[in-house]
């Protein structure tokens, strides 16, 4: 049976790293592209660790930015908690990559 075509849409920090990681690895899915919002942190960052995720994984998943604020609600920085960069993993490398130009929002709705 073919992979299941899969898109992670996520604010990674530790938890959604983990994610992307097991989403790579396994042999039942196959990740079309991730799709990033703030979180813990901002917008910025959160597209810095997904790519730098996806570079040490060896994955070419392309990555998309979507909301930089909540809808209804003011954004809340909890690096306070989670670390400058809202992930604490200084084992991973800057990646080299650079999101693609496209709005995530567009990318789901093509």
């Amino acid at each position: 049976m073919a992979p299941l075509p899969i898109i992670i849409d996520c604010d990674p920090g530790i938890d959604d790293a983990i994610a992307l990681a097991m989403t790579i690895a396994s042999v039942d899915l196959d990740l079309v592209a991730v799709t990033t919002t703030f979180g813990n942190v901002g917008i910025e960052k959160t597209t810095r660790n997904a790519l730098r995720i996806l570079e040490s994984f060896k994955s070419n998943a392309p990555v998309y930015v979507g909301a930089h604020r909540a809808i209804l609600s003011e954004a809340i920085d909890a690096a306070v908690y989670h670390g400058p960069d809202g992930m604490e993993a200084p084992g991973l490398k800057e990646s080299t990559r650079k999101p693609e130009p496209k709005h995530a929002v567009s990318f789901l709705i093509d």
